[in-house]
């Protein structure tokens, strides 16, 4: 089996010894750790990313396995039912915002802070809107209504430097066009995709990803 954990913390090793009916023994597990683990007291750790083997033995049996995965401090955005989560890069630390509009099947997006989440909102029956959601719930429209329509938006991330959100987004059948918003006029919606002969069924850019230049 394999286990996951955050850099600067530690795991308890749980091993123990049966005889073959089940019956737990009070023999001790020794436990041997691959390059980047640390093994003491019982408890795994690692001071920087690693990913090894951690073997448990006893006496002349056959040792096991488990592995360990441990992974840098970061916090990670994900949708979950109708409501956004966060966590940390482990699994540990789940925390669910309480924003009042469903969360809808596009994954959230971190603003480049690192503060606040892009994230399509709405009702089953009502419209699906781009907004930026803090971690206290608070919510904030991405694109103003008075601005062009983009259509049902599938993704949407921000540029590096927080002043664009891309998008891509369509109104007919599966097509889907990029489009950029500037963050401080948000009544203006640029299209960016070349117009299309049958841009309804032939036309579909998706998943925006701005090169390094």
């Amino acid at each position: 089996a394999d286990t996951t954990a955050q850099v600067g913390r530690t795991i308890p090793l749980a091993g123990r010894v049966e005889d073959r009916h089940a019956n737990v023994r009070s023999d001790a597990v020794t436990y041997e750790a691959g390059t980047g683990l640390t093994v003491t007291g019982g408890q795994v750790s690692a001071s920087a990313p690693a990913r090894a083997a951690v073997i448990g033995r006893f006496g002349n049996l056959a040792p096991d396995t488990t592995w360990v995965s441990v992974v840098p401090v970061a916090t990670i955005a994900a949708r979950r039912g109708y409501k956004l989560v966060t966590a940390a890069l482990d699994g540990t630390s789940l925390v669910e915002i309480p924003h009042t509009l469903e969360a809808q099947e596009n994954w959230p997006q971190w603003h480049p802070s690192g503060q606040s989440l892009l994230a399509v909102l709405g009702e089953f029956t009502g419209p699906k809107v781009l907004y930026r959601v803090e971690p206290s719930g608070a919510m904030q429209r991405v694109i103003d209504p008075t601005a062009p329509s983009t259509g049902f938006i599938y993704s949407a991330t921000y540029s590096p430097d927080a002043q664009w959100v891309y998008l891509s987004g369509g109104n007919c059948n599966y097509n889907a066009i990029l489009y950029r918003v500037p963050v401080a006029t948000p009544t203006t919606v640029e299209r960016l995709s070349p117009t299309g002969v049958d841009e309804c069924f032939e036309l579909v850019n998706h998943w925006p990803s701005l090169s390094p230049d």
